[in-house]
């Protein structure tokens, strides 16, 4: 997936699957063999004083491609785990996901390990996957979906001959990758099945109760595995949640806005960084560069043969550099540079943004985004709902409204079957921690607040901060809680607020 909708995808089922009660015992697999990952993980961000006590070894796990169907076809399933030779008075192990959909485990399991404390690192280990559809987990290559290898052109969505051309790109192109997947297969690649999975590794790993962690899109995760196998939540943490309560085109609205309102902090605060100094003024700078790009794409000074970006694409390439504000510098960089004719650090934040493999050989996370969002969704908008959203998006969030027209239709033409994504309810479950962040542009703060609501268990930290979630970044207030519950179960007050 090259187009705009990577993007909106990558920034937030199984047939016949149904949610098991709490009287079905849960199925017991055998231990996983875990031995060297070889290349499959890049230990390089752990440093060394803390490399020596830590051991690193990989597993594959087989699951059902249909949970429906035990016995019938199974998906290999990679599998990290991180052990420390401090660890003392074992209590499980502490499952973690980085979201998405698309991202694969194994590719962050280095990063967390060199952040989590000590405390946790000696009483858990740490594990990933790369789920279903993602990485070394039969990652899902479909390069058509959608994409035209030219640079974006801007859309107007009341105009009939553009909502026309948008649709048709997005059937055509999940037209390619049910061909190129199985139509009968691209239904199991999906959030419901992955939660299952999820419980298949816990019983695997040997615990008999999860544990937790799920960034963005994985917090959506974790909330399917509440709602499917409550009985069987040890502790679950859900940081930077998206509206459960939402659909397609009110999750993009808010997204956008989301973006909007982050372009304008990192606008505001130019005078404060010496590489704004370039630009003048940000918000000039953006204008000038997009409508120069839509007349003349933007070149790439890389050698990998990157797409000369449109005006569209530079919008695009922005939304990655403003999930924090400790990357509004190299903001900085792509936009001067880009208005120097060379658009590459804005091409890197995009592969940053979606794993996208640069070269377009094999699978990247943008791909298998695209498949596990869309089969979520519950099925296409009207047109009237869609021009209704767009308009709301025009209101709002005018600098990246443009772009926001694209990601309203990534899944509007959508071909293949859907599998709807339930809402998630766990009131039996025991306390569920969920984490939002006040200015977080990705998955704005109102949806942790819908999901804790929704959950009928939830109980909501708030951080005060800036960026896409909020554990084991710049908090030591929200790390000490969730360290808190991790460890002994303890939930913080209702309304329990960390500073910025």
């Amino acid at each position: 997936m090259r187009g705009p909708a990577a993007v909106a995808l990558a920034v937030l089922l199984a047939p016949g699957l149904a949610a098991c009660s709490e009287d079905e015992k849960a199925p017991r697999r055998e231990a996983l063999e875990f031995g060297e990952c070889g290349e499959r993980v890049d230990t390089t961000p752990v440093p060394p004083e803390r490399a020596d006590a830590l051991t690193f070894t990989c597993a594959t796990l087989d699951v059902p491609l249909f949970h429906a169907e035990p016995d019938g076809e199974q998906l290999p399933m990679a599998v990290v785990r991180v052990r420390d030779a401090r660890q003392h008075d074992r209590i499980g192990s502490i499952v973690l996901n980085p979201g998405g959909p698309g991202n694969p485990g194994l590719g962050w399991i280095a990063g967390w390990a060199a952040r989590m404390p000590d405390e946790v690192l000696e009483r858990f280990d740490l594990v990933s996957f790369d789920p279903r559809g993602t990485g070394l987990s039969e990652g899902i290559n479909c390069p058509d979906l959608p994409s035209t290898g030219e640079p974006t052109r801007r859309i107007d969505l009341t105009v009939e001959d553009d909502y026309q051309y948008a649709l048709d790109l997005v059937r055509q192109g999940s037209e390619s990758c049910a061909e190129a997947i199985g139509a009968d297969r691209v239904p199991a690649f999906s959030t419901t099945a992955t939660a299952a999975d999820l419980d298949v590794l816990r019983s695997a790993l040997g615990d008999e109760q999860l544990t937790y962690v799920g960034f963005s899109y994985g917090a959506k995760l974790g909330a399917a595995y509440a709602h499917q196998f409550p009985d069987r939540v040890r502790a679950l943490v859900l940081d930077a949640p998206s509206d459960p309560r939402s659909d397609w085109l009110g999750l993009m609205v808010r997204q956008i806005e989301g973006f909007e309102r982050a372009f304008e902090e990192y606008a505001d605060d130019c005078p404060n960084r010496p590489t704004c100094a370039r630009l003048g003024d940000p918000r000039a700078a953006l204008a000038t560069l997009v409508d120069r790009a839509d007349g003349m794409p933007v070149p790439s000074g890389r050698p990998n043969g990157d797409v000369p970006m449109s005006g569209i694409d530079v919008l695009q390439g922005t939304t990655g550099l403003l999930f924090a504000s400790n990357l509004w510098p190299l903001l900085d960089d792509g936009l001067g540079e880009a208005l120097l004719g060379d658009s590459g650090t804005l091409h890197e934040a995009i592969d940053q943004t979606t794993h996208r493999v640069a070269d377009g050989d094999g699978p990247d996370a943008s791909e298998a985004l695209a498949v596990i969002n869309c089969t979520d969704e519950a099925g296409a908008a009207t047109r009237a709902e869609v021009l209704a959203a767009a308009r709301a998006m025009g209101r709002r969030s005018p600098t990246y409204a443009p772009l926001g027209s694209w990601w309203l239709m990534a899944c509007q033409g959508w071909v293949p079957d859907r599998v709807p994504l339930e809402q998630p309810t766990a009131p039996d479950a025991p306390p569920l921690l969920v984490v939002g962040t006040r200015h977080d542009p990705a998955t704005p703060y109102p949806g942790a607040v819908s999901l804790a609501e929704t959950l009928g268990s939830g109980h909501l930290l708030t951080w005060e901060g800036y960026g896409h979630t909020a554990y084991l970044r710049e908090s030591p207030c929200v790390d000490e809680i969730v360290d808190a519950y991790l460890l002994e179960l303890t939930v913080p007050a209702d309304g329990a607020l960390c500073p910025a």
